[in-house]
């Protein structure tokens, strides 16, 4: 009897113990399971702030490229709000089995603000010389970004930035590699116009040391100042002088916006080598008459063609030098 009583005690203490271990065994995984649900929870809630703020770059994208006054608008409200995320993240206290997990999205968060940060930075400042690399260094943030987040998983999902980013990001690359490549044509067309203003200007300069009335030389040689011959020479030298220039003038780069601007060049001297020429023919008929003594010869008849031609040259050179001044002024 007393055997038996022994018996049922060690099993009724046996079960006891098990019961006991059972629950604390039940217990201890329940609050682990507890801890677990809160910290994924925490988790969970964390990612689905930062996708719903990085959703608000969305009206910044426009086709496949970027509205700029959007994104000045949109973009520190995005900042912003990411930072306040963040410095909560920064705050929370999770388990130490969960910390990889927290770290990654706190890793992840600090390149997402700077990516933005980066492109807020372009968007403002669209002329500095390194345009570029800041675009460059956006695709760097928005990659680590990717890579910390990838790292993570919620409900079983991999967390990513949303498609609006992505696109938005892919949008500012291209804009920017078209903004580069406009405002290095434009440096190129900027250049091409000072070089071609430098030129033009000098031979302006060159021109207006020779364009004379040639009619001074005729009236020298019937005043016997000087002898036809030299009258005849001082054209020839005119004409030598004027050719020099046509070839310096033939020379020069003209940038696709200048020929206009080129071809009244060309026009003024055509209507001056037309003036030269009919003038030093009209000189030639004037010498030979002085030598056989015609008298007449009417010397206005002579030059009326040249004298024309000298007074079209002057309104076409009048002319351009108005459109000179104004291509210097607006370049």
């Amino acid at each position: 009897m007393f055997d038996e009583n022994k018996k049922r005690i060690i099993i009724l203490s046996a079960t006891i113990t098990f019961s006991i271990f059972l629950l604390i065994f039940i217990f201890f995984n329940l609050s682990t399971l507890n801890e677990y649900n809160k910290y994924r929870k925490q988790l969970g809630t964390y990612i689905q702030n930062i996708s719903t703020i990085n959703s608000n770059v969305s009206p910044i994208s426009n086709g496949q490229t970027i509205d700029i006054e959007q994104a000045k608008d949109k973009l520190p409200f995005v900042i912003n709000s990411l930072i306040k995320v963040n410095k909560n993240l920064e705050s929370y206290n999770s388990d130490s089995r969960y910390k990889a997990a927290f770290d990654s999205l706190k890793s992840g968060l600090d390149n997402n603000i700077l990516m933005y940060k980066q492109l807020l930075s372009i968007v403002n400042n669209l002329e500095s010389t390194d345009i570029g690399s800041s675009m460059q260094n956006v695709i760097k943030y928005k990659n680590n970004c990717d890579k910390y987040y990838a790292s993570i998983k919620s409900s079983n999902k991999v967390f990513s930035l949303p498609k609006d980013s992505t696109t938005l990001i892919n949008n500012a690359s291209s804009y920017v590699g078209n903004f580069i490549k406009i405002k290095k044509d434009r440096d190129i067309l900027n250049t091409q116009n000072m070089e071609f203003e430098n030129n033009l200007n000098g031979i302006l300069t060159k021109f207006n040391s020779i364009k004379v009335n040639l009619s001074y030389y005729a009236e020298s040689a019937r005043k016997n100042s000087i002898s036809y011959d030299s009258a005849l020479a001082k054209v020839q030298n005119n004409e030598d002088n004027f050719n020099e220039i046509l070839q310096e003038f033939s020379q020069i780069n003209v940038p696709q916006n200048q020929i206009k601007l080129y071809s009244s060049f060309n026009s003024l001297f055509n209507d001056y080598n037309a003036y030269v020429n009919s003038f030093s023919s009209a000189l030639k008929k004037e010498k030979a008459s002085s030598k056989s003594q015609d008298n007449s010869l009417n010397l206005s008849d002579l030059y009326k063609d040249s004298n024309n031609k000298y007074d079209t040259m002057n309104k076409d050179y009048s002319t351009l030098k108005n459109d000179f001044q104004n291509f210097v002024n607006n370049n």
